[in-house]
């Protein structure tokens, strides 16, 4: 029979050690980390993120296949599947006080904040993989996706967020005059806003990093290093929308690694309005792209980057 509570008749007096268990294990599921699983693919898919927690009898992730970073975590458990983290640390927002949101400390794109997630990651793995998108110039071959000449690609999917971050690694780049390489968001370059990097074209020995807003403002700077064949190049395009619906395009480019140089744009835009759309384009410039990936921030954040 329950126990009953003197004060209050017949009503059960609850357990203190069973409600500090249970207390316990929901603190446990928001806090504990968990296999991506099989969410992501090697091409794109909805994944893991945001502040819900898994079950805390989760089993641990293993996942022999495809590793995009090198990290020897394979891409459907990696919590960073795009940026090398074999440590596998998500512990930038419990350090404010915050939930951990399952996005690694390595790309998380607001790190202190929770609610991020990684909505699509494309490996280019697969030829097949060309069918995700829309447009014409690009290949997929040698895990990676290649143009020579005029090419543009529209994604199929669609991400909800008032954050979205797009990301290139670009593994080769060879300019011609005019060149350019660009991420969209919000359309597909000819509306929208995008990031481009482009071959140096006032003769300084430096490339150029521009952000605009189709039909709004644009913004130039040099880049802070040259570009080399050597170097991988990662692009970021990132584009955030606020409660008062104030838009704002960040655009970023780093050369080399972890730690390379990196030049950054930041352009307030007209239209607050975001579709969730995105793409890549390249002119006038043989390109490799080893992989690009998406994270969202949540709707109407109350702390937008």
């Amino acid at each position: 029979m329950a126990a009953r509570d003197e004060q209050h008749g017949d009503q059960p007096r609850r357990d203190p050690h069973r409600h500090a268990a249970s207390v316990a294990q929901n603190l446990a599921r928001l806090l504990v980390g968990t296999c991506i699983g099989t969410c992501i693919g090697t091409s794109i898919g909805a994944c893991g993120g945001g502040s819900d927690g898994p079950a805390v009898d989760a089993a641990p992730c293993v996942d022999p296949g495809h590793d995009e970073d090198g990290d020897g975590v394979g891409d459907r458990c990696d919590i960073c599947p795009a940026a090398p983290d074999p440590d596998q640390r998500d512990t930038t927002e419990r350090a404010v006080g915050n939930f951990e949101d399952r996005v690694g400390d390595a790309c998380d794109p607001r790190g202190t904040l929770s609610g991020d997630t990684l909505a699509a990651l494309h490996t280019f793995a697969d030829a097949a993989d060309a069918a995700l998108w829309t447009g014409s110039g690009w290949t997929i071959a040698g895990d990676a996706a290649h143009a020579t000449d005029a090419a543009r690609w529209a994604s199929n999917r669609r991400e909800q967020g008032s954050g979205v971050y797009v990301a290139a690694t670009v593994t080769a780049l060879a300019w011609r005059a005019g060149g350019a390489f660009e991420l969209a968001i919000d359309g597909d370059g000819s509306v929208g806003v995008t990031c481009r990097i482009l071959a140096d074209r006032d003769a300084d020995g430096f490339d150029e990093l521009e952000a605009r807003e189709i039909g709004g403002e644009t913004l130039t700077r040099r880049l802070s290093a040259a570009i080399t064949t050597e170097d991988p190049v990662m692009v970021t395009a990132w584009r955030t929308v606020d409660r008062e619906q104030r838009g704002r395009i960040t655009c970023r480019v780093r050369i080399g690694g972890h730690g390379g140089a990196t030049t950054e744009l930041a352009l307030a835009t007209v239209d607050g309005a975001t579709t969730g759309s995105y793409a890549m384009a390249a002119t006038e410039v043989t390109v490799e792209v080893a992989s690009v990936v998406v994270y969202t921030s949540p709707l109407l954040s109350k702390n937008p980057p």
